[in-house]
């Protein structure tokens, strides 16, 4: 695929291997429902992380690119390896919204928000 506004191109292959290191991780519904996607920075190595009947979102990859940790079904926080060998793990599940995840600089910790009801936002 190529996106792009007239003046800036980026093509994105899946065909080809993505180097070692950070990794861009994304929503889309382009498979039909909202699943996790993972890119290089370069454009290389577009993979489909996600592939469920419900909506998985708010990605964000870990500091080395090894692992994305995404929303399941509005209330599940799950961790996944970007190689897709190893099936994703259930980290939390929440009984109200979580949003807002973030892997900690050394990628040992995962910081989120959660919906508390009456009251309010916590993290």
């Amino acid at each position: 695929a190529t996106i792009g506004d007239g003046n800036a191109v980026l093509t994105i292959t899946d065909d080809d291997a993505p180097p070692p290191g950070p990794r861009i991780a994304f929503e889309s519904d382009a498979a039909g429902t909202t699943d996790i996607w993972a890119i290089s920075p370069d454009g290389r190595g577009l993979q489909q992380i996600t592939n469920d009947a419900v909506t998985e979102r708010y990605p964000t990859s870990s500091p080395t690119g090894s692992h994305i940790a995404y929303v399941h079904d509005a209330v599940t926080i799950r961790i996944a390896a970007v190689d897709g060998l190893t099936p994703p793990v259930d980290v939390t599940t929440e009984a109200s919204s979580v949003s807002g995840l973030d892997f900690s600089p050394d990628g040992t910790r995962l910081l989120f928000s959660r919906n508390a009801g009456v009251s309010g936002f916590d993290i």
